[in-house]
């Protein structure tokens, strides 16, 4: 008999160790999953930024081509 109850004492254990362990790791899960989504939401954020930059770097070299252009005109009508 001491051995079915050690045996049974020791799978209870078991199962209740392996039911904490199960919750900790969903709950290490859930916050992973946030954070998760913050980084996505961020990156998002950077993303439009850099592409806004981005517009902005083209815009200015255009017009920096466009200025280069109209002084090349000018140089050659003097």
């Amino acid at each position: 008999m001491n051995i079915k109850h050690t045996f049974l004492a020791t799978a209870l254990v078991f199962a209740f160790s392996l039911s904490s362990c199960t919750g900790e790791l969903e709950a290490e899960n859930a916050q992973l999953k946030t954070e998760l989504e913050e980084i996505k939401l961020q990156l998002q954020e950077q993303t439009k930024r850099s592409e806004f930059a981005k517009e902005q770097a083209t815009t200015a070299k255009r017009r920096a081509d466009e200025a280069e252009k109209a002084l090349a005109e000018c140089n050659e009508e003097n």
